[in-house]
């Protein structure tokens, strides 16, 4: 196999940080096409970046024979329908968080890729730190995990996109946005799925409809627990985790700094998280090898689907309040 042509769909804030890791994996890769429906934005990114091919839609490169894969970068309502298309036209994909907006949506998402053998991963994008890498690895030392409590604020005074003013397309605006990012770890570290999802969340900004505050409690077979803030209305950037086990604690800081028990494992600067890192650059490389190999890519849709019926079921407890029971084996698999 020589090296696979990637296709990047979407030019939006995050397409910066995977444009930037295929150019770093062009051992594996070569950025091949951009799809954009602002053309003349994307034509000026495809001379910057060397990219041979601009299109409007997806449609169009999918029946042209110019990509092996894509990327998507699209809005979180529009990944199932397009995760669906690029498979059944057999190319690989790369969803970005969330994997989809409902467990429908993931089920025929990994439904597709499965029928016609492509890979369907989700940038998961922090777990691929070294410190995120290393607190993994040493869970099994500090357990069992008694607690994880993971915050993860941020500010934005308004909207960084028209398509966050719907709370349906970003799939509750902070738990659809950033909600992936939490619960992915917790389930990830805790190695299991929830019992049971209680939240609650509140909308202090009036320009979108979403909530911007929220807070979720997760109970996990054997008495473990799992907290996640969220919030789009912190003064300034905290991105912190403990995890608690019965034998030691972690402490993460910003997915880059590392404390097991007092001392200090893994301690990296990043720079911008829109302007990608190491993180995406590792990313990549895990959908890039797994496409080569033939095997399963870390992050897969499959795995990842737990988060999505995670985050549906607290957008149920949110419109009750009362607390969602998840099945011991997901329904998908019954």
């Amino acid at each position: 196999m020589g090296r696979l042509r990637i296709g990047i769909v979407g030019l939006g804030r995050i397409a910066p940080a995977h444009i930037r890791a295929v150019k770093r994996a062009s051992d594996l890769a070569e950025l091949a096409a951009f799809v954009s429906r602002r053309r003349e934005h994307a034509a000026v990114l495809a001379q910057q970046h060397h990219v041979p091919k601009v299109y409007d839609s997806l449609d169009q490169v999918l029946v042209a024979d110019t990509v092996d894969a894509l990327v998507l970068c699209s809005p979180n309502h529009l990944h199932a329908v397009q995760a669906v298309a690029c498979a059944r036209a057999k190319r690989h994909v790369l969803v970005e968080k969330p994997l989809a907006n409902s467990v429908a949506e993931a089920d025929a998402m990994i439904a597709a890729a499965a029928l016609h053998g492509v890979a369907l991963m989700v940038a998961q994008c922090r777990r691929f730190t070294e410190a995120v890498r290393q607190a993994k690895a040493r869970l099994e030392a500090i357990g069992p995990i008694r607690s994880i409590v993971h915050t993860l604020a941020v500010r934005f005074p308004g909207l960084a996109t028209d398509w966050w003013a719907s709370a349906e397309a970003t799939g509750g605006l902070v738990l659809g946005l950033n909600g992936p990012h939490v619960v992915d770890t917790i389930c990830w570290f805790f190695g299991q799925r929830p019992t049971r999802v209680q939240a609650t969340a509140v909308r202090h900004n009036q320009g979108w409809e979403g909530e911007d505050e929220a807070a979720l409690l997760l109970d996990f077979p054997g008495d473990g627990i799992g907290v996640g803030h969220l919030s789009f209305n912190a003064n300034y950037g905290v991105n912190e985790r403990f995890v608690v086990g019965a034998r030691g604690t972690m402490h993460l800081t910003n997915e880059t700094r590392l404390v097991v028990n007092g001392e200090v494992v893994v301690d990296e600067t990043y720079g911008p998280y829109l302007e990608g890192g190491p993180n995406f650059d590792a990313q990549m490389r895990e959908f890039l090898t797994a496409i080569r190999d033939g095997r399963t890519p870390m992050a897969s849709a499959s795995e990842v689907r737990t988060s999505v019926e995670v985050l549906e079921a607290a957008r149920r407890a949110i419109r009750t309040g009362c607390a969602v029971e998840l099945p011991t084996v997901p329904a998908a698999a019954a």
